[in-house]
């Protein structure tokens, strides 16, 4: 494949994945969601969003690992909770992110170590799931059992999230 094939598959994948991330939040947060393509067709308005709120969060990160490591895994906790702000609070670019900075203010150590567990949780997972596919010699499976696992995590890892910007929204009393 061409240069040209990766940066459209990237840009893609980008789209596919902001997408994806608003229809999972709105069916976390608004159980009234009966179908999964309503909540893509109310996702489609938090695409530029999230899109914005995700660049300028990548951006405080990168600044933050650039200054030292400890910042930018700062950064990146206290501002993981920007796209459940976006979508649920309709707050939008650098307010969502002082917000999602305001709910972890006093538990980012705590959230640390949840993301932290789940992590390994779920790097052992894979790390059995791999060695019981390559027990049974069916390597070629690999790509698509790959592209199956995420499907399933990365819901899992939403639903995680979601339950840590709750309690946050109950423990701040907003």
């Amino acid at each position: 494949p061409t240069t040209a094939f990766w940066v459209l598959y990237g840009i893609l994948g980008v789209i596919l994945k902001l997408l994806s991330m608003g229809a999972i939040i709105l069916g976390l947060g608004d159980h009234s969601l009966s179908e999964w393509m309503q909540a893509y067709k109310q996702s489609l308005s938090k695409f530029f969003p999230l899109l914005v709120a995700g660049i300028l969060v990548q951006i405080l990160v990168a600044i933050g690992f650039a200054l030292l490591i400890i910042p930018g895994i700062y950064f990146s906790i206290a501002y993981s909770l920007v796209p459940f702000v976006v979508v649920l609070e309709k707050k939008e670019g650098w307010a969502a992110a002082k917000h999602s900075k305001h709910l972890m203010k006093g538990f980012v150590i705590d959230v640390c170590w949840r993301y932290l567990i789940l992590g390994v949780v779920i790097y052992f997972l894979a790390a059995v799931f791999s060695k019981f596919i390559g027990s049974l010699g069916i390597d070629y499976i690999r790509p698509y059992l790959t592209l199956i696992s995420t499907m399933v995590l990365l819901p899992t890892i939403f639903a995680f999230q979601y339950f840590i910007y709750k309690d946050l929204h109950r423990i701040k009393g907003n």
